[in-house]
C-alpha cells in the first residue's frame, strides 16, 4: 500500500493537528491564509452536491468561519481536520478529517470525511490522504473502528472507501434531504483488525518484492 512511508511529525499547526507526510502529500492544520483556496475549491457545485454539510454557494466568509472553529473543535476532542496539500508545491487540494464522539461508550470510533477539489480528481489523492489518516487513527490514536457514509448516487466515493479497506455495512434509506432530493446513504467501515491484516499483507508483499 502507498502509505508505507507516511510519517507523523511532532509539529502541529494552529489547529492542533499533527502534521502527516505521505509520498505526495502533506496533511496539516488549516490556517487563516487558506480561506481563499478553500472557497475556490469547496465553492464548486460538484463538491457541495456530494457532501453532507457544504452549502452552495460557498463564500470566502464561510471558509474563514469554518477555519476559525477548527482549532476549538480539535481542542475539545470533537474532530481533527487536516488540509491536504501537495508536498512539492504546498498547494491546497482538499480536506480530510475525523469526527470524534466524546461519549464514553463511543470514544473508540470515529467518522472519516473528506473532499478533494475537482482539478485534482482521478489522481489517487483521496486514497493517499485517507490511508494516512486511518494509520493515524488506528496506530496513534488507538481507535477500534472508523466508518464513513457516502450518498448512494455517488459510487465513486464508495470506490475510494473500498480502496481504504472499508466494507459496506448497509444502506440508510432516506438518509438526508439535499437540495430537495431525498438521498440514501451507504455506510462503510473498517476495524482495527482489518487494518492490521492489511498492514501485514502490505509488509509481506514488500518483502516479496525485495527478495
Amino acid at each position: 500500500m502507498g502509505e508505507r512511508g507516511s510519517a507523523v511529525s511532532g509539529e502541529a499547526a494552529e489547529s492542533g493537528c499533527p502534521v502527516i507526510e505521505t509520498p505526495r502529500l502533506v496533511l496539516r492544520g488549516f490556517e487563516a491564509s487558506d480561506a481563499e483556496a478553500v472557497e475556490r475549491l469547496a465553492g464548486d457545485r460538484a463538491i457541495a452536491e456530494m457532501t453532507l454539510r457544504l452549502p452552495h454557494p460557498y463564500r470566502v466568509e464561510d471558509a474563514r468561519e469554518w477555519i476559525a472553529v477548527l482549532a476549538g473543535a480539535s481542542a475539545r476532542g470533537e474532530s481533527i481536520t487536516w488540509a491536504a496539500t501537495l508536498r512539492e508545491s504546498g498547494e491546497l487540494i482538499g480536506a480530510v478529517g475525523l469526527e470524534l464522539n466524546l461519549a464514553e461508550y463511543a470514544r473508540h470510533r470515529a467518522e472519516l470525511g473528506y473532499w478533494i477539489g475537482r482539478p485534482y480528481w482521478g489522481r489517487g489523492y483521496a486514497t493517499e490522504a485517507g490511508r494516512a489518516v486511518l494509520r493515524h487513527a488506528f496506530e496513534t490514536m488507538g481507535l477500534r473502528r472508523v466508518y464513513a457514509t457516502h450518498f448512494a448516487k455517488n459510487p465513486a466515493s464508495g470506490r475510494v472507501l473500498e480502496k481504504l479497506g472499508m466494507r459496506r455495512e448497509g444502506v440508510m434509506r432516506g438518509y438526508v434531504v439535499k437540495w430537495g432530493e431525498v438521498l440514501d446513504g451507504v455506510i462503510m467501515a473498517i476495524l482495527r483488525e482489518d487494518w492490521d491484516a492489511m498492514r501485514k499483507q502490505d509488509l509481506g508483499n514488500a518483502g516479496t518484492e525485495q527478495a
